[in-house]
């Protein structure tokens, strides 16, 4: 017998109610619109960078954040502030 996992359903639940919400309010002109593009980007970027160097870099909203505002140099940065 299959017995679902409550906990599993309920975050699943809460990320697609969050996407919808961002998705009705997202206004790239305002500030929280940028800040939520720069932190999709940087999550990105730094999910790329982990698939594809050996040493691994922490990803967390600030250091998401760092590297979607600056860009590819924020990859490095972050790298940096990573070893240090």
């Amino acid at each position: 017998m299959v017995v679902p996992d409550l906990r599993i359903i309920g975050s699943l639940t809460a990320v697609v109610a969050a996407a919808w919400l961002l998705s009705h309010r997202y206004d790239p002109q305002k500030r929280s619109g940028r800040i939520v593009g720069q932190l999709l980007t940087g999550f990105l970027l730094l999910v790329c960078r982990n698939a594809l160097a050996a040493p691994q870099v922490g990803v967390n909203p600030l250091s998401a954040w760092l590297t979607g505002a600056l860009g590819l140099p924020g990859v490095g940065l972050t790298v940096l502030l990573n070893m240090l």
